[in-house]
């Protein structure tokens, strides 16, 4: 039996998660809400297909659907949000979660109010081959207790919606993926993060896309994190080139979209036996696929907690520690202060 989904918003994003549900068996999208020209740009409307709104409001309010997916402006979501948990509707919301913190509590302990509706963020990094490949070494001990990470961040510019006018898009925009990363990858929440932004001056977004963070998570370890979105020359994964350093050596992930080990197996004569900096190449760890793209798995997480009553591991109280770090970093970064982050 499907689940009918209720797609609130078409825009680079909306898209996107249209295509994933209508590859879906497992769902249907029986109602789209959006702007009259992304609507006709799919050809929706015309009679057949999914019923249409320009108003999510009101396509919350009358439709037949069990759960609404949001991939509205983020300063809609709150609202969009209160108005299906409401409506007793399951909930799917891209990130970030809200605009602001306290957005992000209201709709945390909103949600509660709803204990049999499902209210999952999607946060799709987290399912990827060499994320799950990352994991499972770090679960084997092939480093042995993880005490530091690094993630460096660096693509160019992305106008896509309204990051062309943020104040700190690096922040406010992608670092919700790696913050969620770090969380996942070091099984910890964020403790304290100390930020500063800045603006390359031939940067086309008109805040500062450029950031370097240092976050002390509440298990002890501390995590570097440097990004840019203006960057130049050399980039990245989205996800970042990610460094997770234990005692026995080290793993990385980097451009090749490959995580190699690099061991180091203790002293030898005084000496550690380490990998030469000449050797860039280390063990090749085997992926570890999850058998759907990421987004695809997403929404097959989203359906099985929907199906089986159960929380999702990216459940709203969750994701509002991600969140939290997100909000930290904007404070320290406007204020110059190390901020603890919100519980």
């Amino acid at each position: 039996m499907t689940t009918r989904i209720l797609l609130l918003g078409l825009g680079f994003w909306g898209r996107n998660w249209y295509s994933v549900i209508n590859h879906s068996p497992d769902a249907d999208v029986v109602g789209v809400a959006a702007a009259p020209s992304d609507l006709s740009s799919l050809g929706l409307g015309s009679g057949s297909g999914p019923r249409t709104y320009t108003d999510y409001r009101e396509a919350i309010d009358t439709t037949d659907a069990e759960a609404a997916l949001i991939v509205l402006p983020t300063a809609l979501h709150i609202d969009a949000a209160t108005r299906a948990l409401a409506r007793g509707l399951h909930v799917l919301s891209e990130k970030p979660l809200a605009g602001s913190l306290d957005e992000a509590r209201r709709l945390r302990d909103e949600s509660r109010r709803y204990p049999s509706q499902v209210y999952m963020v999607n946060q799709n990094y987290r399912w990827r081959t060499h994320t799950q490949t990352m994991r499972r070494a770090i679960e084997r001990g092939e480093i042995g207790d993880p005490f530091g990470l690094h993630l460096e961040f660096r693509q160019p510019e992305f106008l896509v919606g309204d990051r062309a006018g943020l104040d700190m898009p690096m922040i406010q925009d992608m670092s919700i993926h790696h913050f969620d990363l770090i969380r996942y990858l070091l099984g910890a929440n964020g403790a304290r993060v100390t930020a500063r932004s800045f603006r390359p001056p031939w940067s086309q977004y008109q805040g500062q896309p450029a950031s370097e963070v240092i976050v002390e998570l509440d298990n002890g370890l501390v995590v570097g994190y440097s990004g840019t979105w203006a960057a130049r020359g050399r980039y990245t994964l989205w996800d970042g080139d990610i460094t997770i350093t234990g005692p026995r050596g080290c793993l990385r992930l980097d451009a090749s979209n490959s995580v190699r080990l690099f061991r180091d197996e203790g002293p030898d004569g005084g000496e550690w036996t380490g990998t030469a900096p000449s050797d860039a190449e280390g063990q090749v760890l085997e992926p570890l696929p999850l058998g759907l793209d990421d987004l695809d798995y997403s929404l097959s997480l989203f359906l099985t907690s929907v199906r089986n009553g159960t929380a999702p591991a990216t459940s709203v109280d969750d994701n509002f520690h991600s969140f939290a770090m997100v909000a930290a970093a904007l404070e320290s970064a406007r204020t110059g202060r190390p901020v603890v982050v919100d519980k």
